[in-house]
């Protein structure tokens, strides 16, 4: 499931720990839940464990993609690191926040690097929390 965290924004702060961005997407937190249940409904809040994330530059902008496993699910629970989900996995994730973009743009603009874990995931969150606070109040 795709979506993003609540009462985040991407700003300076989230820029600052990606390198080359010049500012952040000034979106909410991007985040991706891993789940074995098909979620067939939009707009649900979830609770889910953050694993990592994978950094995704956009034409300067930090635009980083949060990885999190559903709470509760049995066949992810064990899952508290993104070097605990199969590698398989991660990959296709990585492959498709490569490509996402593409359509109909002339040239590729999207940067994805090597994936993160789930301490600098925490980092980009609280940073976002904080940029979110600067930028609409509490």
């Amino acid at each position: 499931m795709y979506g993003f965290i609540p009462r985040t924004f991407a700003g300076r702060r989230v820029a600052s720990l990606m390198p080359g961005a010049q500012r952040g997407d000034e979106d909410p937190l991007d985040i991706c839940v891993i789940s074995s249940h098909a979620i067939n409904k939009s707009e649900v809040l979830l609770s889910a464990r953050v694993v990592g994330g994978i950094p995704m530059l956009d034409a300067e902008t930090a635009d980083d993609k949060i990885i999190g496993v559903l709470v509760g699910d049995a066949t992810w629970n064990g899952a508290a690191e993104l070097e605990h989900l199969p590698p398989a996995v991660v990959d296709q994730l990585v492959h498709y926040f490569s490509t996402y973009k593409r359509m109909g743009r002339p040239e590729n603009t999207v940067q994805v690097c090597t994936p993160y874990g789930k301490r600098h995931a925490r980092a980009v969150i609280l940073a976002s929390i904080d940029d979110y606070e600067e930028a609409f109040g509490t």
